[in-house]
């Protein structure tokens, strides 16, 4: 069998890109969860405004750096870059406009005369 069509191996490459992108992204999201939001959460209960406030703003924090990795990851994996970067081209070919009345002279044939007329 022949080699597979780019489109198959550029859309294996995407697959495994999104894959990798996904289980990255929900261990960052346990890793959140366990280290910051359950004990937050728990801290947050007895404490007083103030300590609400600073707890409040961390987690702002925290949500803004998982939200940065997740858009820097989208555009690594979706390489986003390609549109903005196009790769050069190749020469430019110029078309060759050929004047169809012309050509359709050449073609037609005249019917031929009877003598009889």
């Amino acid at each position: 069998m022949g080699q597979r069509p780019d489109i198959f191996r550029w859309a294996s490459r995407m697959l495994w890109g999104m894959i990798f992108y996904l289980i990255g992204f929900i261990l960052l999201l346990l890793l959140v969860l366990h280290r910051f939001i359950i004990p937050a959460a728990a801290a947050a209960n007895s404490a007083d405004p103030r300590g609400r406030h600073i707890v409040g703003a961390f987690a702002w924090l925290v949500m803004a750096l998982v939200l940065v990795y997740a858009l820097a990851g989208l555009i690594l994996v979706f390489r986003v870059g390609r549109f903005f970067f196009p790769r050069p081209r190749g020469q430019r070919t110029t078309t060759k406009y050929v004047d169809a009345w012309t050509e359709a002279g050449k073609r037609a044939k005249t019917p031929e005369r009877h003598k009889d007329e």
